[in-house]
């Protein structure tokens, strides 16, 4: 068991970007390039997609996971190039999953111990506009580190 002042001296070595291209998300990526120049941290962008076996036919599921790569890896350059500016190592991962984007975030995070997860706010946008206020407090239950929400044009760092 981690006393109090083990807690408080947490090291943040590695944060996780819920990412799905809204304005929101780029915020929280953003920011959380931000925090990791200042933490020596790394950061992970993550996309989930929606699950391509949904999808009517084989060729379809083909053509869907090529854009979604194609159009993430467009997405995540400008990033890559900020991150080499701060000198923080970058990595991007797109996923396909059946769950609710949230759900995989939080999985995805236990799975590979990351120690934040950095999220964009609602808005017009972004991974919360079409969550449930059930699905996003089982995330804040039960996340496996802090979560940061960012709301857009945070004026941060």
């Amino acid at each position: 068991m981690e006393n109090s002042s083990s807690k408080a001296t947490r090291r943040i070595r590695r944060i996780l970007v819920g990412f799905d291209g809204s304005a929101s998300a780029a915020e929280a990526t953003r920011l959380a390039l931000d925090l990791a120049a200042i933490m020596n941290a790394d950061v992970t962008i993550l996309e989930v997609t929606r699950d391509s076996t949904s999808l009517e036919t084989e060729d379809d599921r083909s053509l869907s996971e090529r854009e979604a790569t194609g159009e993430f890896s467009e997405m995540t350059e400008g990033y890559r190039q900020r991150a080499e500016q701060l000198s923080v190592s970058l990595f991007s991962r797109l996923v396909s999953s059946s769950q609710p984007s949230l759900n995989e975030i939080a999985r995805y995070a236990q799975e590979h111990g990351f120690d934040m997860i950095v999220i964009g706010s609602h808005g017009d946008d972004g991974l919360l506009r079409n969550t449930s206020g059930r699905e996003l407090e089982k995330l804040l239950r039960h996340a496996p580190c802090p979560i940061l929400v960012t709301p857009i044009h945070s004026h941060h760092v």
